[in-house]
């Protein structure tokens, strides 16, 4: 882990115009977002529902091929968006890059040789997905997304300005994750655990009520359809209820 290094530059995002344009993004009519889907569930556009009001998120999926963002943006505008491809693109390089390192170093931990980091490595794909909760009309409202576990391997957050991502330690007690443009939260998902036999914990998070402002995030969400190493091939693994592995 001493000869890792983090990435020379990372995203700072403030969701201004200047910028990945979070709040511009989701004025565009209905009838472009709902343009945004995918074959696969919870990959495009989601809006508002009986079960997530205060919700509402866009997304790009295998971001890091530059064609994808092009057409994620002529469906939001189809006359065209200075610069959203170019900032776009960078930022997903970067947090891919990050997402790389951090993956590495916890492989190494856990003494996994480098060959079959990077052979799992060589099939991540990744969605870059756009996030909006809406203040809650009812002050009394305490959550504005159920906690919950990503069902993918990892995923990193940015938030700014609004906070209200919280995540459970080990011992059980809740922490609030600071919101400021510099901060990245990595997260462990059901992938991760299932693929690491309960080392490594998925990270339960909700997203609670704070303040009374729009709040505005951003999720790199890394999926891959792994084949399971031998060493997690045993009879007691719980890997097994998820991936129908044999005796």
């Amino acid at each position: 882990m001493g000869s890792m290094s983090l990435p020379k530059a990372l995203p700072t995002i403030n969701f201004s115009l200047e910028d990945l344009e979070a709040w511009d993004l989701f004025q565009v009519p209905l009838e472009n977002k709902v343009k945004n889907i995918s074959e696969e569930p919870y990959r495009g556009y989601i809006g508002p529902n009986p079960l997530m009001p205060l919700y509402e998120g866009m997304a790009i999926d295998n971001v890091t091929c530059p064609q994808e963002t092009q057409k994620f943006r002529d469906l939001m505008w189809p006359h065209g968006k200075s610069k959203f491809c170019e900032i776009t693109d960078l930022f997903a390089k970067l947090l891919g890059d990050l997402e790389h390192t951090v993956e590495r170093m916890l492989f190494e931990s856990f003494q996994i040789p480098q060959e079959q980091y990077e052979s799992l490595a060589s099939s991540n794909t990744h969605l870059l997905r756009f996030l909006k909760y809406r203040a809650p009309e009812d002050s009394d409202t305490i959550v504005r997304f159920p906690g919950h576990t990503d069902r993918n391997l990892t995923t990193i957050v940015v938030q700014h300005d609004v906070g209200g991502l919280e995540v459970r330690i080990k011992d059980g007690d809740w922490i609030s994750v600071e919101s400021a443009p510099s901060q990245f939260l990595f997260m462990a998902g059901d992938g991760l655990q299932v693929w690491r036999n309960d080392r490594v914990k998925a990270c339960h998070h909700p997203v609670k009520h704070c303040g009374d402002k729009t709040r505005y995030s951003l999720g790199m969400f890394t999926f891959n359809k792994w084949r399971i190493p031998k060493e997690a091939k045993k009879a007691e693994s719980p890997i097994k209820a998820y991936c129908g592995v044999k005796n």
